[in-house]
């Protein structure tokens, strides 16, 4: 991603697409809007060279983030997508964030801060080593 992506302006734009990777190739955050997609099974984000955020989500999927410094990562789902009691996903975390090396003076520790709105059970799969501030399940 260059820009922020809006979103498709028609329903049903993106079918039968189990996974979407979506990948920031600037240093500056980006939002993705999933407006169009529908039933995508995961949404797979390499955040290396600056964070992506997910919006408009039409179902709940598995996510996948990998190689996030620093920041921030919010999920949003669109209306009525998280509506019932029940609503689970799993989240796989590799490189998130940045461990403190126990062998030098200085902090090197970074925390993500990951957001996932409307869901009561994440199930988290962390590959390597990842540091997350706080998971937010609003």
């Amino acid at each position: 991603m260059q820009t922020s992506f809006a979103g498709f302006s028609e329903e049903n734009a993106v079918v039968n697409v189990e996974n979407i990777s979506i990948v920031n190739d600037t240093s500056t955050t980006k939002t993705f809007d999933a407006t169009g997609i529908v039933e995508a099974e995961k949404y797979i984000v390499d955040a290396k060279n600056g964070s992506v955020n997910l919006e408009d989500l039409g179902s709940i999927a598995d996510i996948e983030l990998d190689n996030q410094d620093t920041g921030s990562f919010d999920v949003e789902f669109a209306t009525g997508v998280t509506d019932g009691t029940d609503d689970s996903l799993s989240l796989a975390l590799s490189s998130v964030g940045v461990i403190d090396n126990p062998d030098t003076v200085d902090s090197e520790e970074e925390l993500v801060e990951v957001t996932i709105n409307g869901v009561e059970s994440i199930a988290i799969d962390a590959k390597g080593d990842s540091a997350v501030d706080s998971m937010a399940m609003l």
